[in-house]
């Protein structure tokens, strides 16, 4: 099926063609890293926390009648 010239113009406005970018060289990226934390994840693919102190919490005392 053929398209008009002014289907096929519309089409290539709307969508054209995607636009492609050069990854740049690993030594750059490595010392964009260098100061960055990347979180490490376990076997299930979760990511692992850093433990927080344990919040102990006290007791409460209740005086005998």
């Amino acid at each position: 099926m053929a398209l008009s010239k002014r289907t096929a113009k519309l089409l290539e406005k709307k969508y054209g063609q995607r636009k492609s970018f050069g990854v740049g060289s690993p030594s750059q990226i490595a010392k964009g890293l260098q100061g960055t934390k990347i979180p490490t994840y376990d076997k299930g693919g979760k990511v692992v926390k850093k433990k927080g102190k344990k919040v102990v919490k006290k007791s409460k005392t209740y005086k005998k009648k």
